[in-house]
């Protein structure tokens, strides 16, 4: 199982816009989740062994192992 969490530290090394870090943190995990989303509907097709949309609401993560690309 791949952890949102573990996602959203991978994407924020890549971030240059320092300004999102003055957000709320409340704020940041929605943007965080907004994109996420939209990245599950781009990559969707071109992930035929994982269903990105198969996810524990609950715990924040996928219900697969995601690789690292």
């Amino acid at each position: 199982m791949t952890q949102f969490e573990t996602l959203y530290k991978r994407f924020l090394l890549r971030v240059e816009q320092y300004s999102f870090y003055d957000k709320e943190i409340d704020v940041r995990e929605l943007i965080l989740r907004s994109y996420l989303d939209q990245a599950c509907y781009r990559f969707a097709p071109y992930c035929k062994d994982v269903n990105l949309f198969d996810i524990d609401e609950e715990n924040q993560r996928f219900n697969s192992e995601l690789s690292p690309q």
